[in-house]
């Protein structure tokens, strides 16, 4: 036998459909053959398959190659099998955005397996323009509050997703010590925006998000705390939840692995006050017992016991905290009478210890005054007193201490300036604190604009930064004023949350990524009176007038 020929040699299949194929045996003369057995087989059974009759069924979207062999010789006959959309799926699912907000949807057209299909068209729609709009890319942007259904067409295929949109109130803002940030409303939404590298947005989709969008789930927060690449928060009753990374124990689930959504911290506890530090997390019992979890490398959960805590392990000792606070690799509380304990890494003095060495035991700080509030930083605290008076130990090579050098120290040194603050917030290199009459002050690190003020003119190790307090730009009056990694958020007394710093994710939630030295106004938030921008256009409603905006996130 000299040749096999396979007809038709080729050929077009749709997927699930067959196509029969004839395998003729020639002699060397070119005349046929009969009564000879011949193999018939697929290069890929997940795109076409061939029966022992040479049958071949459509399976997948792809090339295949149909060969027929006899004795020792063979053909073949090559295939294209076309898979129609069977199905599409919005990959983002059902969200919520602010007002002026936007997010980046994706719509994956599937076969009748499921498999995802490459190089389809894909066309995109809103049931309300009015309300949030889509363009041909799939990006979403929120007109107005309401909802509306985005839906994806490919070859008579769709699929959808519900976008509502809400306008932006804020009771509470927190920075993560990476580059996002969350806040809380008054009832209990908890929104996020910046980096979501890890899933540290909560809301369960890919993508750093420039404006705020709402974490999945029905939880009520009453209050959050950015971590590093993760976010924790306690709900009404003491419940604790954590989403983003999990690496180290992060997330308290008894897991390493992360979830973009909320998991319950495991063990059942029930807190009152919560922080989110690097890597590790604490929180407190209303009986003022401390807890603590995720890495231990330095005895930064305050046991000796385990290099990682999946799950909350109560630090030692048998001090009642009424605060707690946490930062990288070392974590400080106060107790009921303003006393402070730090314990953990101490390499920079930041357990105001007045020595070097780390402690897996609390140890108190040093000097101290009694402090009614304590916020911890990457490498360094700061607290205030009833008075007002702040006091900083720990690094400074920043400037961080406020205290007019760049020298680090292993107990609390005044921060210079005279200033009476109202409340503090400890950053990545920096601080940032509100005095008694509403301003917001800053001093330390000012790479990026963190200090929220072009006036920071000194240099710490060729970085721009003020060993001093410098006044953030603007006449804004504050409430409150929280330092990340590399930008700080704070609450206006009138209610309106603005960021400045660094935004290299987002993380200012001003739908850019343009670093801002001076405060931001975070997008999405009601306006009023000569405030107010144009509203866009509205589409008329089949069933009535246009719905009025009203100023109020969902509850």
């Amino acid at each position: 036998m000299a040749s096999v020929v396979v007809t038709p040699d080729t050929a077009t299949v749709l997927a699930r459909s067959m196509l029969q194929l004839q395998a003729t045996l020639l002699d060397s003369a070119g005349r046929s053959l009969t009564g000879r057995g011949v193999h018939w087989t697929s290069s890929d059974p997940f795109v076409a398959t061939v029966s022992s009759t040479g049958l071949v069924t459509g399976v997948g979207h792809g090339p295949a190659i149909i060969t027929a062999t006899a004795e020792q010789s063979s053909g073949a006959a090559r295939l294209t099998v076309f898979a129609p959309v069977a199905s599409v799926t919005v990959d983002q699912g059902d969200q919520t955005i602010v007002v002026g907000g936007a997010v980046q949807l994706s719509a994956t057209p599937r076969d009748w397996r499921g498999v995802a299909l490459a190089a389809r068209v894909v066309a995109w729609s809103s049931s309300d323009p009015g309300t949030v709009s889509v363009t041909p890319a799939g990006v979403v942007t929120g007109h107005a509050p309401g909802s509306g259904v985005l839906t994806a067409t490919s070859e008579g295929q769709t699929g959808s997703a519900t976008i509502a949109v809400a306008i932006l109130e804020l009771s509470e803002l927190a920075p993560g010590l990476s580059t996002h940030t969350c806040g809380v409303t008054p009832g209990g939404a908890t929104f996020c925006w910046g980096s979501d590298a890890y899933g540290q947005l909560g809301n369960g989709a890919a993508g750093d998000d420039a404006t705020a969008v709402r974490t999945r789930g029905d939880h009520r927060f009453v209050t959050v705390s950015g971590g590093g690449r993760f976010t924790c928060g306690l709900v009404a009753g003491g419940a604790a939840y954590c989403w983003g990374s999990g690496a180290r124990g992060r997330l308290g689930n008894g897991s390493v692995a992360g979830s973009p959504t909320p998991v319950a911290v495991a063990g059942g506890l029930s807190f009152r006050t919560l922080s989110a530090g690097f890597s590790h997390a604490c929180a407190l019992t209303d009986e003022g017992a401390a807890y603590c979890w995720g890495d231990n490398g330095t005895g930064q959960l305050g046991t000796e016991t385990v290099k990682l805590g999946l799950t909350p392990i109560r630090v030692a000792g048998d001090v009642s905290f009424a605060a707690i606070t946490v930062g990288d690799g070392f974590t400080c509380a106060l107790a009921a009478q303003g006393t402070a304990y730090c314990w953990g890494n101490n390499q920079t003095g930041q357990l105001g210890s007045g020595g070097s060495l780390l402690s897996a035991r609390p140890l108190l700080v040093q000097g101290a005054r009694p402090f009614s509030e304590l916020k911890s930083g990457a490498r360094h605290s700061c607290g205030v007193t009833a008075g007002g008076a702040a006091y900083c130990w720990g690094d400074n090579r920043s400037g961080e201490l406020g205290d007019g050098s760049t020298r680090p120290s292993s107990t609390p040194v005044p921060v210079a300036g005279g200033l009476a603050f109202s409340t503090i917030s400890a950053g990545s290199d920096f601080t940032c604190g509100v005095t008694t009459d509403g301003r917001a002050y800053c001093w330390g690190e000012d790479n990026g604009g963190r200090l929220g003020t072009p006036a920071a003119l000194e240099s710490c190790d060729g970085r721009p930064c003020s060993t001093v307090p410098l006044a953030v730009s603007g006449e804004l009056r504050f409430a409150s004023v929280a330092a990340g990694d590399t930008h700080s958020c704070g609450l206006a007394t009138a209610g309106i949350a603005y960021c400045w710093g660094q935004n290299s994710n987002g993380q200012l939630g001003d739908g850019t990524t343009t670093d801002r030295p001076a405060p931001v106004r975070v997008l999405g938030q009601p306006y009023t009176g000569a405030m107010a921008p144009p509203r866009p256009p509205r589409t008329p409603s089949a069933t009535g007038p246009p719905r009025d905006c009203v100023p109020r996130c969902p509850p």
